[in-house]
C-alpha cells in the first residue's frame, strides 16, 4: 500500500452505529451496552459482512485490579461463522469509560481522555505510520484499532496476546533490552509527530490536556494526597526529617510545579504519549533466548503536546528496574535521542534540531517532572495491596483513600526506591599490615581497603581486622588462653558505648575510640574496627609530623637562603608586633612541607624564640618565597605575578570577606594570619604556622566527606561574598587578573602540550576505551585554547547572566589543612582571578576528590556548595536576582572544556602525586609525562567517566565553536 493510499484510507475505519436490536445478553464485568449483539454488529461492520454471526463468545476483564486506572478493559473471545460459512475464533479487546461509576465520570470528564484517545487513534497514528513509511520505515509502533465508537466511548482492538504480546511485569520494570527497545519506538513516535505538526501548521497544538494542564486541576487530590502520604512515611525514616518537611512544603505549590512541566515552552515539542509505563506496553518475546524481540505501545488517553520530557522522565522514573533507575538513566536518554535526532533528520525537519546537550538542558526544564514520577506515580504503579486499588482510592480524600495512598509507602519496592538497604557486593580487598614493628604485641593487625558496591552505587571503606597470633610458639602461648578478647570485646561493644551516652546525656559530645564493625569469639577470636588513619588520627612517634629523611622534601627546601637568618625575622615580628624591643632570641630553620606538595614556591618552617620587654615568646612561622636555585623552577615561575596576587588576596581580600561574614553573623577563617609580606628586594610571605593549631596537609588518604563540605562549604561562602561585591562594584578585583594561563608560557609546556596526544595514544589501545578517540581527534589543536578561553571568560568575553566570583585558582588536596573537626584552613592564594562560578568546582572535582566521590557523591557535594553559596547570598543582604539550580548547573556544562582539559591533562598527575611521586620530575621528562598514563585507576575511572560524558552530551561540542 502506497503512502497516498494509507492516507486516503483514514475515512475507512469502521465507526460503530448504535444497534437498533433488541437487547441481549450482557458481556459480564462490561457497561450495560456490551452485549453480544453490540460485539456482533461491529464485527459484521470490521470484516464487512453482514451476514457474519456470532455463536459463541466469552468475557472477562483484562486487567487485575491495580492495574489500570483510566478506564475499563475487557478481553472478548468470539466464535463466530461469516456469510460465507466459515467459522472462525477472533479475539480482541474492548476499552470503555467509566460510565457506570458518576463519580469518576465527573472527575475525568475535563480531561477528555477517551474523545482524545479515540481521535489519536483514528487521525493521528495512521499519519504518523505514514511518515515512517516515506523514509522506508515499515516498523510497527502502536496497536490498531479495528473500531472507534464515538457515541460510546469505546475502542476495539485486536487481542495482541494471541499473537505473543504480553505485558511485562509491573513489578519487576523493564530490563535494559526492553527499555531501550520501548525507547526507541517513542523516539519514532515523538520524530514523526514533530514533523507531522510541522507539516500540518500545528495541527496536534490542541492537545493540551495531560495529567497536568491550565483547565482542571481535577487530579489535584491524587497528586497532593500521594506527596502528603510521602512526606508522611518518609518523616519515620531516621535521618530522612529535612526531605519529609521538604516535601510537606511542596504540596501548596505542587499543582502549578506540574502545570509548568505541560506549558508547552520554546525548544522542539512533541505529541507525548503522556501516561508511558509498564503497563502500556506490550512485549514479544523470543521463545529460545526470552530476549524481547518487539514491543507495542499502547493507551493515548493522555496524549498531549509538549516536551519530550513529559514521556521520558514518566517512562524512566516509573518502568525500569531499580539498577537502570539509578544508573542507566543517561544511558537511555543518549539512545532515545540519537534515534529521535536521526529520524527527524531522515525527515527532513525544517526547526532546528538540538544538540544532546541542549537537548538535556530542555530536559531540565521539566525536572520537576521526574521528582513527580518518582515520588507519586511509581509508588501507585508498584502496589501490592490491591483490595483498594480503585479510581476512587486516588481520587478522594476519605479515610480508605488516605490508606490507599499510605500503602503505596509501605510497599517494601517503593521503599527499596527510595531508601535502598543496600545489598552489598565486595569488589575488591587489600590486606597491609596495620602497625609498624614493636606498635604491639598481643595481637596481629592488619589493614583492609576494601571495595565493595551496593544499588546506591560503589565505594570503599578502611578497616583494621585484629586477631589471635597464629604463628610464633612464644606469642601463642603467652596470649592464646588469655581472655584479652574476652575484654577487649566487651570494652568495645558495652561499656565504652554506654560511658559515650552517659556524656552525651550530660551535654558532652564525644567519642571514646573507634567503631566496632564486627566481633567474634568462634571459630576465631577477632575485632573489626574503624580505621582511624582516614579520619587524621595517627600514633605519634616522637615529635609529630618532623620528617627527618631528606628524601622526603622538596630539593631546594633542604637549606633556607642566606638572607632568612635571625635578623629578618626579627624585622618581620617588629613590623607585625608594632614592637620595637621585640628581640629574636633563636630560630630553627626547617623545610616546611613534603615533597610533592606544591611547585610555585619553596617554603620553611621557623621556630622562634624571641622576647618582648623580658618576657619569652616562641612562634611557628611558615616563610614562603621564590626559587632562587637554577632550573625549570625558577625560569617556570621568575616572570609571574604569583606573588602579587597572594599578597593582595592576604591583606585586602580575605579579611574583608570575613568582616563582611562577621557582621552577618557568620564567625569564620579562611586562612592563616599573613605576619608579614614583601615584594622588594625578596618577594616572601610569612605566615602564622597551622600545624600547632592542630591543622595538617593530607597526604596518605583522600579526603572525606565531612572534610569536602567543609572545604566546599567555606569556599560558597566566600564566593557569595564576591560575587555581590562584583553587582555592586564592579571593578573591584581588576588587579586579580593573573591566572593560570597567565604564567608565562604555562601552555607551551611539554606536559601541558604533549598531555592530550598521550591521552588519544592511550585510549586508542584500551578495548574498552578506543571508541572515544573519535571525540577527542578534532580537540588535538584547540583544547587547550579553549579552556584559556574558560578560564579567562569574564576578562574577555564577559557573559550575560552568567555567575562570576573570585575563583581560588588552585583548589587541590594539598592546596589545605584540616584539623579533627575536619574544619579547613585555605593554602596558596598565588593564582586567584575572577571567573565562572564553574571554574574551581571543576577543578576540584578532579585534584580534590577521589574516584569514587566523582562517582557517587559529585551532585550532592555540588548541590551542598550551591546551597551554601545562596543561604550566604541572603545573610550578606544581597538584593539582586537569586542564582537558580538549575542555572548553576547550565553554567558548570557549558564550560566543559574546563573538565574535559581537567580529566585528560590533570588528572593523570593527581593520580600520581596521590601515589608519592614528584610532580617537579614530571614537568621536566617526556617519557615520565607518558607513562602516567598507563595508571591501572586512571583507565578504570575512564571507563566510567567517558560514558557518562557520551550519555551527556559532553562531545556535542561543533555547535558551539
Amino acid at each position: 500500500m502506497s503512502v497516498s493510499d494509507l492516507i486516503g484510507a483514514l475515512d475507512a475505519i469502521p465507526k460503530l452505529m448504535n444497534s437498533s436490536s433488541d437487547a441481549d445478553t450482557q458481556i459480564s464485568g462490561g457497561p450495560e451496552w456490551l452485549t453480544q449483539r453490540y460485539v456482533q454488529e461491529a464485527l459484521r461492520q470490521f470484516y464487512r459482512d453482514s451476514n457474519l454471526r456470532i455463536i459463541a463468545l466469552d468475557g472477562r476483564p483484562a486487567l487485575g485490579r491495580g492495574e489500570n486506572y483510566g478506564g475499563v478493559l475487557t478481553r472478548i473471545t468470539a466464535e463466530f461463522v461469516s456469510g460465507d460459512g466459515n467459522s472462525q475464533i477472533g479475539n480482541y479487546i474492548i476499552k470503555t469509560t467509566y460510565e457506570s461509576n458518576e463519580f469518576v465520570r465527573k472527575v475525568m470528564e475535563p480531561y477528555d481522555i477517551f474523545n482524545r484517545e479515540m481521535s489519536v487513534y483514528e487521525q493521528i497514528l495512521p499519519k504518523l505510520k505514514a511518515l515512517l513509511l516515506e523514509i522506508g520505515d515499515s516498523e510497527q509502533l502502536f496497536a490498531e484499532t479495528m473500531a472507534v465508537d464515538y457515541d460510546r466511548s469505546a475502542l476495539i482492538f485486536d487481542d495482541l496476546s494471541k499473537r505473543g504480546y504480553v505485558m511485562p511485569d509491573r513489578l519487576l520494570g523493564l530490563d535494559l533490552n526492553l527499555a531501550r527497545l520501548v525507547l526507541r519506538k517513542l523516539a519514532k513516535m515523538h520524530a514523526t509527530s514533530a514533523v507531522l505538526n510541522e507539516r500540518e501548521n500545528g495541527a496536534l497544538e490542541s492537545y493540551d490536556r495531560g495529567m497536568f494542564n491550565r483547565h482542571t486541576d481535577n487530579y489535584a487530590p491524587i497528586f497532593e494526597g500521594m506527596v502528603q502520604a510521602a512526606s508522611n512515611c518518609v518523616a519515620q525514616w531516621p535521618g530522612y526529617e529535612l526531605y519529609a518537611q521538604k516535601l510537606n512544603d511542596l504540596v501548596p505549590v505542587y499543582m502549578e510545579l506540574g502545570k509548568r512541566v505541560f506549558d508547552v515552552c520554546p525548544g522542539i515539542n512533541v505529541l507525548c504519549h503522556g501516561d508511558l509505563w509498564t503497563n502500556n506496553v506490550l512485549v514479544k518475546y523470543n521463545e529460545a533466548t526470552a530476549e524481547p524481540e518487539d514491543a507495542i505501545i499502547i493507551d493515548f488517553q493522555y496524549a498531549v503536546w509538549g516536551s519530550p520530557a513529559i514521556d521520558l522522565f514518566y517512562f524512566l522514573n516509573s518502568s525500569l528496574q531499580l539498577d537502570l533507575h539509578l544508573h542507566h538513566q543517561e544511558e537511555l536518554i543518549q539512545h532515545y535521542f540519537t534515534i529521535f535526532s536521526d529520524t527527524l533528520r531522515k525527515l527532513r525537519y525544517k526547526a532546528h534540531i538540538p544538540s544532546l546537550h541542549n537537548f538535556h538542558v530542555q530536559l531540565k526544564k521539566k525536572s520537576f517532572y521526574a521528582m513527580h514520577t518518582s515520588l507519586g506515580i511509581f509508588p501507585i504503579q508498584r502496589n501490592v495491596e490491591t483490595d483498594d486499588a480503585d479510581f476512587n482510592a486516588l481520587i478522594k480524600t476519605d479515610q480508605r483513600a488516605i490508606n490507599f495512598k499510605n500503602a503505596c509507602y509501605r510497599n517494601p519496592a517503593t521503599q527499596k526506591h527510595y531508601e535502598k538497604a543496600p545489598e552489598l557486593r565486595l569488589t575488591d580487598l587489600r590486606l597491609s599490615p596495620a602497625s609498624a614493628q614493636g606498635d604491639n604485641y598481643a595481637s596481629v593487625m592488619f589493614r583492609a581497603c576494601v571495595k565493595y558496591s551496593t544499588d546506591k552505587g560503589s565505594t570503599s571503606k578502611s578497616l583494621i581486622v585484629k586477631a589471635m597470633p597464629e604463628l610464633g610458639a612464644m606469642m601463642k602461648r603467652m596470649v592464646g588462653e588469655s581472655h584479652i578478647f574476652h575484654t577487649e570485646i566487651a570494652m568495645y561493644t558495652e561499656v565504652l558505648p554506654k560511658f559515650e551516652a552517659v556524656l552525651r546525656e550530660a551535654g558532652e559530645e564525644t567519642a571514646l575510640c573507634a567503631p566496632c564493625i564486627y566481633h567474634s569469639l568462634e571459630p576465631r577470636q577477632l575485632l573489626i574496627l574503624r580505621d582511624l588513619l582516614p579520619l587524621g588520627y595517627q600514633c605519634l612517634n616522637g615529635i609529630p609530623f618532623i620528617m627527618t629523611d631528606n628524601i622526603n622534601y622538596n630539593s631546594d627546601e633542604l637549606e633556607a637562603p642566606a638572607w632568612l637568618d635571625e635578623q629578618f625575622l626579627q624585622n618581620a615580628l617588629v613590623e607585625h608586633f608594632k614592637e620595637p624591643s621585640l628581640i629574636v632570641t633563636s630560630s630553627e630553620i626547617s623545610p616546611a612541607s613534603a615533597r610533592g606538595d606544591h611547585y610555585a614556591s619553596v617554603m620553611f618552617r621557623a621556630h622562634v624564640q624571641y622576647s618582648i620587654h623580658k618576657r619569652k615568646f616562641s612562634k611557628s612561622l611558615i616563610i614562603k618565597t621564590m626559587p632562587e636555585a637554577d632550573g625549570h623552577k625558577k625560569e617556570f615561575l621568575g616572570d609571574s605575578k604569583i606573588f602579587q596576587t597572594e599578597i593582595a588576596m592576604f591583606t585586602q581580600v580575605l579579611p574583608k570577606f570575613q568582616a563582611i561574614l562577621r557582621e552577618a553573623g557568620e564567625e569564620i577563617t579562611f586562612c592563616a594570619t599573613c605576619v608579614y609580606h614583601s615584594l622588594h628586594p625578596k618577594k616572601v610571605m610569612i605566615f602564622e604556622d597551622l600545624l600547632p593549631q592542630g591543622y595538617q596537609v593530607i597526604r596518605n588518604r583522600f579526603v572525606n566527606i565531612n572534610e569536602l563540605r567543609s572545604v566546599l562549604g567555606k569556599l560558597a561562602k566566600w564566593q557569595a561574598v564576591s560575587f555581590k561585591l562584583l553587582k555592586d562594584q564592579p571593578g573591584i578585583f581588576d588587579e586579580l587578573k593573573f591566572d593560570l594561563t597567565t604564567i608565562p608560557n604555562f601552555l607551551g609546556q611539554d606536559f601541558m602540550k604533549d598531555a592530550l596526544p598521550n591521552f588519544i595514544d592511550m585510549i586508542s589501545q584500551e578495548e574498552n576505551l578506543k571508541e572515544y578517540r573519535k571525540y577527542f581527534e578534532p580537540m588535538r589543536e584547540n583544547l587547550l585554547l579553549r579552556w584559556q578561553e574558560v578560564i579567562r571568560e569574564y576578562r574577555e568575553n564577559r557573559q550575560d547572566n552568567a555567575y562570576y566570583v573570585l575563583c581560588h585558582g588552585d583548589i587541590h588536596i594539598r592546596n589545605m589543612m584540616f584539623n579533627k573537626d575536619s574544619d579547613c584552613m585555605l593554602l596558596d592564594f598565588q593564582l586567584s582571578y575572577i571567573g565562572s562560578i564553574a571554574n574551581d568546582l571543576h577543578y576540584a572535582k578532579y585534584m580534590l576528590l577521589s574516584a569514587n566521590d566523582r562517582k557517587d557523591n559529585c551532585d550532592a557535594l555540588l548541590y551542598y556548595y550551591f546551597d551554601t553559596f545562596v543561604k550566604t547570598l541572603s545573610k550578606i543582604g544581597y538584593q539582586g536576582e537569586m542564582p537558580r539550580l538549575t542555572h548553576f548547573r547550565n553554567q558548570i556544562f557549558d564550560r566543559r572544556y574546563s573538565d574535559i582539559m581537567l580529566f585528560t591533562i590533570f588528572l593523570p598527575g593527581a593520580y600520581n602525586m596521590r601515589k608519592g611521586d614528584d610532580p617537579a620530575k614530571l614537568l621536566q621528562d617526556k617519557n615520565l609525562l607518558k607513562q602516567l598514563y598507563q595508571d591501572e585507576d586512571y583507565k578504570q575511572e575512564l571507563e566510567y567517566l567517558l560514558p557518562r560524558m557520551l550519555h551527556l552530551g559532553y562531545f556535542d561540542l561543533q555547535e558551539e565553536k
